[in-house]
């Protein structure tokens, strides 16, 4: 069988007193567990995650204020859990910590000088900034530091110490676009010369994409320290500090000359929870701290933030129904919701007039954030309608038909009193169809001699018409348009330039 018949493994964890504890048997499914998260339909920017939990507190063990319960002290505010589903194969898991690696003991094998191949399969955050040290036979110490492979702001470095704590670092910009999952290898060869390479897995095919002659090679060879080889060591007393990779890591390989093996950690077919094993090189390698052996996938991780407390009056049933919230719920306790870029930026210009349009769905009218401006009077419109202009919050469609036409109206009002040199309009709009034939839509008032501006588009061709006080015909021009400015979002701009007795017009789109 399969799901929803057959269950799915679902494991719940909470991190208390430093390490993940399984509380999976005191979560009831009478309450389906349900999953939410990404942005919703018409939302403009990802929700927090959140998942409902009911959780069995007949023990009395999940109230926090319970000086009984063997977690008084240790779950409260923000308590981390997570919840994960079986996985294909396990992996070493590590969160960035400088306590949490893997590490095999020193051993003349690892004593590596001028050939060097350093190989590593894993999930990282490939171009973040700062540094994450990847593998290497490396001290905290100075004066204890051999070799390592790092990335650091989206370069692969090898770095190689002639004395324990200085010496070269040759490095390169990573490929872009590297997958979630890749391996990254660093190759010095005879001291001299250094390659970079990447692949899927170890199991390249290896790509090459680059190779330099070392201008500071090592021509006694790299120091040879007394300390383990470490996946994912650290190092905090360089200008940059040093951290280890937070993810995941599937195996490791370090080779000397002729591509021997002398380490290759494989956590893929260790068991989950394992604290230590053997590698196909006789290696013997050690869990330490927060670094564990998982497989799982996780789908959710967050934070529990408060603990109501939920009990039968027989007392029969105590539970504790908790909403376990991503993290963007805590950070953005608080926080104002930024406003779109264009309604950020178009105020700066200090316009006249300024209608973003963004309302939500009951909204009756268009409001300005300019602090001296008019609402816009709108009929026949579907408020909140179109997300597709990224720079936007939801706009309105118009659902104007014959007979109601769907109609925008606002006023610009020059609070100076001072003539003008020049106005214009700008507006963005969205005609998803070419529409069958010449149509106005859009009319400006002013005080000229041209009092009416009527601006008219269709399949061929638009049109500029300008009527006077009495109606009479003063400006009628024809613009060769296509149907390049139907189908997708078009920036309008209808512009007016007094140029000593005469005006200069223009419209552009």
């Amino acid at each position: 069988m399969a799901f929803p018949e057959d269950p799915l493994g679902l494991r719940a964890e909470m991190f208390i007193d430093g390490a993940w504890v399984d509380f999976t048997k005191d979560v009831y499914t009478r309450s389906p567990i349900t999953h939410q998260r990404g942005i919703r339909n018409r939302g403009t920017a990802a929700d927090p995650a959140a998942v409902p939990l009911t959780i069995n507190n007949k023990s009395g063990k999940y109230s926090p204020r319970n000086p009984m319960s063997p977690y008084y002290g240790k779950i409260g505010r923000n308590t981390r859990v997570r919840l994960s589903l079986p996985g294909d194969e396990s992996y070493l898991q590590l969160d960035g910590t400088p306590t949490g690696y893997a590490s095999t003991p020193d051993t003349a094998a690892l004593d590596l000088t001028k050939d060097i191949d350093l190989r590593w399969e894993g999930e990282a955050d490939w171009y973040a900034r700062g540094a994450q040290m990847l593998i290497g036979k490396w001290s905290a110490t100075a004066g204890l530091r051999s070799y390592h492979m790092r990335l650091q702001d989206g370069l692969l470095i090898f770095h190689g110490t002639t004395d324990g704590t200085v010496g070269s670092t040759p490095q390169t910009a990573l490929p872009a676009g590297l997958p979630r999952r890749a391996a990254v290898r660093v190759n010095l060869v005879g001291g001299t010369t250094c390659r970079w390479y990447w692949a899927t897995s170890l199991d390249g095919p290896w790509n090459q994409f680059d190779e330099l002659l070392l201008t500071n090679p090592f021509t006694s060879g790299v120091f040879v320290s007394t300390s383990p080889l470490i996946v994912a060591p650290s190092q905090y007393d360089s200008a940059v500090p040093r951290p280890p990779v937070a993810g995941r890591v599937y195996r490791a390989e370090v080779r000397g000359a002729g591509g021997a093996v002398v380490a290759s950690p494989d956590f893929r077919g260790q068991a989950a929870g394992a604290s230590g094993f053997t590698d196909s090189a006789g290696r013997a390698w050690t869990l330490t701290g927060t670094a564990e052996i998982r497989d799982r996938v996780d789908r959710f991780i967050g934070e529990i933030s408060e603990w109501p407390q939920k009990w039968e009056p027989s007392e029969a049933d105590v539970w504790v129904p908790v909403q376990a919230s991503g993290v963007l719920r805590r950070l953005g306790r608080g926080t104002k919701t930024l406003d779109s870029a264009l309604r950020r930026r178009i105020p700066s210009y200090q316009p006249l007039a300024y209608w973003p349009m963004e309302e939500g769905e009951a909204a009756t009218r268009a409001s300005t954030p300019l602090p001296d401006g008019d609402s816009m009077t709108v009929t026949n419109v579907q408020w909140a309608a179109d997300t597709s202009l990224a720079s936007s919050g939801a706009l309105p469609t118009l659902d104007g038909k014959d007979g109601a036409y769907a109609d925008l109206h606002g006023y610009v009002i020059n609070r100076s009193w001072a003539t003008l040199p020049a106005w214009s309009v700008v507006w963005m709009y969205h005609m998803p169809q070419v529409p069958p034939n010449r149509r106005t839509y859009l009319m400006a008032y002013s005080t000229g001699t041209v009092r009416e501006w009527y601006v008219q588009m269709g399949p061929d061709n638009s049109r500029l018409l300008g009527l006077g006080y009495e109606g009479e015909t003063i400006v009628d021009r024809t613009i060769n348009t296509g149907t390049n400015i139907f189908g997708k979002w078009i920036k309008a701009r209808l512009a007016f330039e007094q140029q000593g007795s005469n005006i200069r017009y223009a419209i552009v789109w």
